[in-house]
């Protein structure tokens, strides 16, 4: 209703700064995320993109005139960056979700934007660059999913196997070469910066290269899992996973081989930071040791990341666990989990209040599970 009535022309003829209608939107994002109500944040977040396609800011204003041109201009800019980087978090929040934003290029090539520049000046531009290569990612994922999705559904007769054995399209295929290729060259190109002897960095800017790197790890995950025929694939990425949950310890400040619990003060921001990591880790590896370390990790962050909670995410990844591991007896690594007992699809569907989701499980048996989880 607020956002209608901004939205509105005044009385008085004046039209209203499309700036302010966009910072009260962002404003009732933040209260709504805080509050842990996670549909009314969301349903915030695509009004105001739907503005944005309607008042025109398909594009930055790359070449403003006069100076107050070029203020709203750069104020538009960072509002259609800030829309971009909440439309990226909630599209890895909710997997079945297609990002409503293309990335602005501020007037400059897209190719150019997209590709990883030949060094970094700094832990800010680094941080930029990894967040472009992250929404070329998650774009890519949604096209790549629906394809293996059509095709898997061409014969529910097939044998398990070749049923999830759906290769990608020609043109899918050297997409995802690509945006490997862009994230590897992301982080060679980091590491250089960061042992350049010219470079100073203080505790705040040494943290923010650690998130970073641990936030490149799981979008490389990510995007080698489009392309795995089956769940057992993600079983030599253990490495992978082990240097994520290594680098969300050192952030967490919680020694990756304590058994003891350490209850971490409140934590909260609007960027994502580690726990989209480590709920990725939680679900995805089936290592046991790895597995339960990010979750506990979760469980004792108490960190509320945009839309990512740590709470939700701990009770989620907790009862994939549960449920793929049941019957198995002792699990001593991730070979003993079997492919069908594996999670393959998740859906959550959350009640604004309450701190309860209803959550939509399919194994690798095409068996569908549905249960309330509360936290």
């Amino acid at each position: 209703m607020a956002i209608g009535y901004l939205t509105r022309p005044s009385s008085n003829c004046t039209p209203r700064s499309s700036e302010a209608v966009l910072m009260a939107c962002l404003l009732f994002i933040c209260l709504e995320v805080f509050q842990g109500n996670h549909n009314s944040a969301i349903a915030h977040l695509d009004s105001g993109l739907k503005i944005l396609r309607s008042m025109g800011c398909s594009k930055p204003h790359a070449h403003a005139k006069s100076t107050s041109a070029h203020v709203n201009g750069a104020e538009q800019n960072d509002l259609m960056y800030l829309f971009c980087r909440l439309d990226i978090q909630a599209s890895t929040y909710l997997p079945g979700r297609q990002t409503l934003y293309d990335l602005p290029t501020g007037g400059r090539p897209f190719l150019l934007v997209i590709r990883v520049p030949e060094s970094f000046s700094s832990i800010s531009e680094a941080n930029i660059s990894l967040h472009i290569q992250v929404c070329e990612v998650v774009r890519f994922i949604h096209p790549a999913r629906q394809y293996r999705e059509s095709a898997e559904l061409l014969d529910l007769d097939m044998p398990l196997a070749v049923r999830f054995a759906s290769p990608l399209s020609k043109e899918l295929l050297a997409t995802q070469k690509e945006r490997a290729k862009q994230l590897d060259r992301w982080l060679n190109t980091m590491n250089a910066f960061l042992k350049d002897p010219k470079v100073v960095l203080g505790p705040q800017d040494l943290r923010g290269a650690v998130l970073l790197k641990m936030q490149q790890i799981t979008t490389s995950i990510i995007l080698a899992s489009a392309i795995f025929n089956d769940q057992t694939e993600y079983d030599r990425l253990t490495p992978d996973f082990e240097r994520v949950i290594v680098l969300a310890s050192n952030l967490l400040m919680c020694p990756i081989n304590s058994t003891e619990k350490v209850e971490q003060k409140p934590y909260c921001s609007f960027d994502m930071g580690v726990v989209p990591s480590l709920y990725n880790a939680a679900c995805r590896c089936r290592d046991p040791f790895i597995r339960r370390r990010a979750i506990s990790l979760l469980e004792h962050s108490a960190r509320r990341e945009g839309i990512w909670g740590s709470d939700v995410s701990a009770a989620v990844a907790k009862r994939i666990m549960e449920i793929e591991e049941q019957d198995l007896g002792s699990v001593v690594s991730a070979k003993c989990v079997p492919m069908e007992a594996r999670i393959h699809n998740l859906d959550k569907t959350f009640v604004s209040g309450e701190r309860k989701c209803f959550v939509g499980f399919q194994n690798g048996r095409m068996e569908f599970i549905e249960e309330w989880i509360t936290w």
